[in-house]
């Protein structure tokens, strides 16, 4: 699978200085965090469908669809700067593995878990967007734990 943010990433290149000794070096720390904002997006996706099916509040549902809107986003900002190192944001990616179903709990608890979990069940380790998803579903204290003593 490819990843081709070039033309949304075109249109937010910003102006940098030459520095031709750290291009090449830049262009690839700059194309590895758009790959991993991008594949944070699709990890909120897949978050979203299942705090739905798991009956999470509507409004919080919406907020994580907001994350995973704004990873994305993160993932073409990232690429503007591979463009403007002279690269292409463009990079094979792995297809998208989908979440673990921890069918051995409620829907909810299983939901929790993927929230707070860390790889390799998503792409990025626990992070400020963790707290926020957690922050986001509203779960309750008898929620947490359960998860905590399910870990």
């Amino acid at each position: 699978m490819i990843l081709d943010l070039r033309a949304e990433a075109r249109k937010h290149a910003p102006r940098l200085p030459s520095l031709p000794a750290l291009r090449r070096a830049a262009r690839e720390t700059w194309r590895g965090r758009m790959i991993n904002e991008h594949g944070s997006g699709r990890v909120f996706d897949a978050l979203v469908s299942q705090l739905s099916r798991a009956g999470f509040d509507d409004e919080d549902v919406a907020e994580c669809a907001r994350f995973a809107g704004e990873e994305r986003t993160h993932g073409v900002l990232c690429g503007a700067v591979v463009e403007a190192l002279g690269g292409e944001a463009r990079a094979p990616i792995a297809d998208p593995r989908a979440l673990p179903e921890h069918r051995d709990v409620s829907l909810r608890e299983a939901a929790l878990r993927n929230v707070i979990s860390s790889p390799p069940r998503c792409p990025r380790p626990a992070s400020d967007e963790t707290r926020l998803v957690w922050e986001a579903v509203s779960a309750s204290r008898s929620d947490m734990l359960l998860v905590r003593e399910a870990r």
